[in-house]
């Protein structure tokens, strides 16, 4: 079952319910808040699964969307959902790498299904691993992170702007579910073209959808 979103009445809040069971993988209080609103979106990213060419480098992917409709372009073009993509740019070594929240140690791509409309959040933060990419599972956490509309379809309402983000993950080691969700997320990628912004300011140019 995908994920709905709501706007709590009042409170600024970007519920989600539902979502599917994924084994114990998945994200841990993942949470965008709004820096201008406090609007917050926390989905329920129950699905985790990873990719590292060394211990150093990782390409964690988590979401709520079912396994069979990340393969189909059909399907993912009408879910409501989420595709989070982090990418562990270095392992944070005492003495040797900067060991402290404003450090930047991970980008992170989040993809945001709506209905049909797309919109893709970009940004990254201070990633602290844990365990070895290994291992048949990897975690770890994010904080000091933040995101921004990057891309979207000219129907996607963003109502976070420029977020703070904030999660711990765990993610098991599945090439096939790798190679399926690379796919999905390519996909809404290619669908969604890039936002352009004012020289000055933070909201895009157009519509408050970062459509023409």
């Amino acid at each position: 079952m995908a994920a709905r979103f709501v706007l709590a009445a009042g409170t600024g809040v970007l519920s989600v319910l539902g979502g599917c069971a994924g084994g114990g993988a998945g994200a841990s209080g993942y949470r965008l808040v709004s820096i201008e609103t406090r609007a917050t979106l926390s989905p329920t990213l129950n699905y985790g699964w990873f990719h590292a060419a060394d211990e150093n480098t990782a390409d964690i992917y988590l979401t709520d969307l079912a396994p069979e409709v990340l393969t189909s372009p059909e399907s993912l073009s009408g879910a409501t959902g989420n595709i989070v993509h982090v990418r562990m740019l270095l392992r944070p070594l005492a003495g040797k790498t900067p060991i402290e929240p404003t450090a930047l140690t991970a980008s992170v791509v989040h993809v945001v299904l709506a209905g049909g409309q797309i919109g893709v959040y970009r940004g990254g933060g201070f990633m602290r691993p844990s365990g070895s990419t290994g291992e048949q599972t990897f975690g770890g956490s994010i904080s000091g992170g933040s995101v921004q509309l990057g891309a979207a379809t000219a129907g996607f309402v963003d109502r976070l702007g420029s977020a703070q983000l904030s999660t711990g993950f765990r993610a098991e080691k599945e090439p096939e579910r790798v190679r399926e969700i690379r796919g999905a997320l390519a996909w809404a990628l290619t669908v969604a073209p890039p936002v352009v912004y004012e020289a000055v300011g933070e909201r895009p140019v157009g519509s408050e959808t970062g459509g023409p």
